[in-house]
């Protein structure tokens, strides 16, 4: 009985939809237009899941790009997905026939020896084609594949796979093998008189800084030609350099707020760099001046050197362990340490993520220390090794020394290797806060579901900006009360919340959609 009355339901909105003329389908509204779209063909193409085991990599963010975008793609996860094989269709972007758009992907580890493979399936018959790999533009952690949405391509519901394989594959369905494989769902319509461009923004490195388009654009989320826009960038930390802003290999500003003319669609990236950590001697601070520290292991065999102790609540790739010795390091806040004073020469060492503490138990070897909101005291004291190391002596026992533990890379503590595996330098950090704080800082709760911000306990005289994973600010308002809610035009899979408060340093949030 439900299988007759699905099939009835689709053959109305073929009916409905499958007669209607070019363009016809299309409305103000990009989502109805999709939605229109994928309705015009009751029959979809057959795709062939690929088997096999997922790797270490995987994509933190999607966007695209383009004269040919009507609406953009917003991919983004928070977390490690838990499979091989990742249909993306919740989240998807609407592009037009002949015209041009990329495909802006970010991972969360650096490409270097991996294989990226593109294909598309443009005339929907179900039979990828691989994508010119000269389409590809790679990057330290990610890369740009730019696309031309052909003039025969089938209206409706197209395919992108997308493969991040450990060794380079024979074909789109092949089995993967350490790695990962992403098709992403793309409407494609007919193409469009307009007189308009689309721009978007990101950061070379989000840890670093942030960017974002403070032009509202227009009711279709274009930039019209020859109207100004403005682009900022806000770097997190005086620890972050902005070196300017780039389209393709090229600066062509390096004013953090920079204002240029419309005259083609672009994707502009902000350009940050780190200063340099330098190597210090281990100097206690305060929660209210803090002195930031990244902690190094002085071991020099290839393995265990230039790793730090990192200390992150969601463990990936190959470490297991919340608090570790991890490379490479850079200033995100799971790599910085601050030195709280307890007693005598005792201290806690305080992590800037989470604040909490390193912390013992006291056993050799077998039990790895952890992060407690209430951390163990140690002694910070010269290894006495002729490379100016330093040891971590637990309790100020000579006998138990933090050590980097090969292979698990776990923090332990061991009673020998002074000086290399049980020795730590000390690099200070000069990270004053500049930018936009962490929302950890306040009370405020926000959830997005279904188009809708809700935001509670929001401080007296703020103003909020909405903006979406392209950098777009979609929306702008004051709120009227410190709960309130927030209808955004067209429903999104994620945001970012600017909070200015009068006289303080604005905060972000990031949302992702609930429902």
């Amino acid at each position: 009985m439900r299988k007759s009355l699905l099939m009835f339901f689709l053959l109305f909105l073929s009916t409905l939809f499958t007669g209607l003329k070019a363009q016809e389908y299309i409305t103000d509204n990009p989502f109805e237009t999709m939605i229109r779209l994928g309705s015009m063909n009751v029959k979809n193409p057959i795709y062939q899941m690929p088997s096999g085991q997922a790797g270490s990599a995987y994509i933190v963010s999607a966007i695209t790009s383009g004269d040919a975008v009507r609406y953009p793609l917003g991919y983004t996860v928070a977390s490690t997905p838990d499979r091989h094989f990742i249909i993306v269709s919740k989240a998807t972007t609407l592009v037009e026939k002949e015209r041009q758009f990329d495909l802006i992907i970010e991972e969360n580890v650096s490409i270097s020896g991996q294989f990226v493979t593109i294909y598309t399936d443009w005339d929907r018959d179900g039979v990828f084609v691989s994508q010119d790999q000269s389409s590809l533009s790679m990057r330290d952690k990610g890369f740009t594949a730019s696309f031309q949405v052909p003039a025969d391509a089938e209206l409706g519901k197209a395919r992108i796979r997308v493969r991040l394989d450990s060794s380079r594959p024979s074909g789109p369905d092949v089995a993967v093998s350490g790695g990962r494989v992403y098709d992403f769902v793309v409407y494609v319509m007919d193409k469009t008189d307009h007189d308009d461009c689309y721009i978007s923004v990101s950061s070379s490195n989000d840890n670093l800084g942030k960017a974002v388009i403070e032009t509202v654009a227009n009711a279709n989320g274009r930039y019209d030609k020859g109207s100004s826009v403005t682009v900022k960038a806000e770097p997190s930390s005086s620890a972050a350099n902005f070196e300017g802003w780039k389209v393709g290999q090229d600066i062509i500003s390096r004013d953090q707020a920079y204002t240029f003319t419309v005259n083609e669609s672009m994707h502009i990236i902000a350009v940050f760099s780190t200063v340099e950590p330098e190597l210090s001697a281990p100097q206690t601070s305060t929660e209210a001046n803090p002195i930031w520290f990244q902690i190094k292991n002085a071991h020099t065999a290839t393995e265990r050197a230039n790793r730090y102790i990192a200390y992150d609540e969601n463990p990936t790739g190959e470490y297991s362990s919340n608090l570790r010795a991890e490379r490479p390091a850079d200033i995100s806040d799971k790599f910085l340490w601050r030195l709280e004073s307890v007693s005598g020469n005792r201290v806690k060492i305080i992590n800037k993520t989470s604040m909490k503490q390193i912390y013992s138990s006291g056993v050799l070897e077998t039990q790895e220390l952890t992060a407690e909101v209430n951390g163990s005291e140690f002694v910070i004291e010269p290894s006495g090794n002729a490379n100016g190391s330093y040891s971590i002596k637990y309790e100020g026992n000579d006998g138990l020394l933090l050590n980097a533990k090969d292979g698990l890379w776990k923090i332990v503590l061991y009673n020998a290797g002074v000086g290399t595996g049980s020795g730590w330098y000390f690099y200070r950090v000069p990270f004053t806060s500049t930018g936009v704080e962490n929302v950890s800082v306040t009370q405020v709760k926000a959830f997005l579901s279904d188009g809708i911000v809700r935001m509670k306990g929001l401080p007296e005289k703020c103003s909020v900006k909405v903006i979406n994973l392209s950098g777009q600010v979609i929306g702008e308002f004051v709120p009227s009360d410190v709960n309130c809610e927030y209808k955004l035009r067209c429903p999104e899979e994620f945001v970012i919340l600017m909070v200015k408060i009068e006289g303080q340093k604005p905060f972000s949030l990031k949302l992702y959609n609930r429902s």
